[in-house]
């Protein structure tokens, strides 16, 4: 499969105390962008009617893709939400069929599987220390263009966070089309991944909770919050 890159300027107005600011200050986001994008993946479910689900998602290491939950959700004829009953993630390597391992509905992060031919593709390393206010942040969406995948990247910071700033960050100067997508530092690793909260805003899940997700779902426990 082909893949491009495109990085988007977008310069998303917020309102007075938006917790993210775009920044697009040297330096540029290219070199960055070049070595990363490919981590980031695109997420299709359906659950056997006409409505499909597709948003972004990040790769995290031994066939285990972590997405926006509402992303893999579908509703039925009675309004109810349930799991989709077919799920493919689309990688710079190809697409492959994925199943939900787990999920934390405090944060609306789902964790899927890949089939053993894709547990070799690289995953985000998670960084070690959470982002300040001001650090310059990545956000990269994957969608596929006919048969190439594409990439689109925004540059943003972090300007101020509601209440616990070590699990959740709000982003909703950031467009919803970015639901699922992983979210980079400076150095390239994994601060975070952006989920849908509601039809107009987002959060951002930190690397900090992201780790407790993945530590789990590698141990294969029970999760209290992983049923939906």
């Amino acid at each position: 499969m082909r893949t491009g890159i495109a990085t988007s300027i977008l310069l998303a107005a917020g309102a007075a105390g938006a917790a993210v600011v775009p920044d697009f200050q040297p330096p540029s986001p290219a070199p960055i962008v070049d070595r990363i994008h490919g981590m980031a993946v695109e997420v299709v479910a359906s659950g056997g009617g006409d409505r499909v689900n597709v948003a972004s998602g990040v790769l995290a290491g031994d066939g285990i893709v972590l997405t926006d939950l509402r992303a893999v959700l579908v509703q039925t004829q009675s309004g109810l939400l349930d799991p989709a009953r077919a799920i493919v993630v689309v990688t710079a390597a190809g697409a492959f069929p994925a199943r939900i391992a787990g999920a934390a509905l405090d944060v609306d992060v789902a964790v899927l599987e890949l089939p053993q031919a894709a547990r070799g593709l690289e995953g985000a390393p998670l960084a070690e220390n959470p982002s300040a206010a001001g650090d310059p942040l990545l956000a990269i969406r994957a969608l596929r263009q006919g048969a190439e995948l594409s990439f689109e990247a925004i540059g943003f910071s972090i300007e101020a966070a509601e209440g616990d700033a070590g699990r959740l960050r709000a982003t909703p100067a950031l467009p919803i089309e970015f639901a699922g997508a992983p979210v980079f530092d400076a150095d390239g690793a994994l601060a975070g991944l952006l989920v849908s909260s509601g039809a107009q805003d987002g959060l951002l899940v930190t690397a900090a909770r992201l780790r407790q997700i993945l530590e789990r779902a590698r141990a294969a426990e029970p999760q209290v919050d992983d049923h939906i």
